[in-house]
């Protein structure tokens, strides 16, 4: 619940701040009735970048943590 991780087409330098906005579709699966109540947009920070092997093309998996939310 504090961070995420995703698959890019392009590499992000560490420390980089970073928007993600969280689309809530229809989720039938109630296992993901968690992903319901998560915001609707987080910021965080680049915490890191590896690029994944044996991709085609080049592939990154990004990891993100969360800042604080005050609001």
């Amino acid at each position: 619940m504090d961070g995420m991780s995703f698959i890019s087409d392009q590499a992000f330098f560490l420390g980089t701040p970073i928007v993600i906005r969280v689309a809530h579709g229809n989720l039938e699966d109630s296992c993901n009735r968690d992903i319901e109540r998560l915001p609707g947009m987080r910021i965080g920070e680049v915490k890191w970048c590896k690029m994944l092997p044996a991709e085609a093309s080049k592939s990154y998996e990004v990891g993100i943590k969360y800042y604080c939310q005050d609001y």
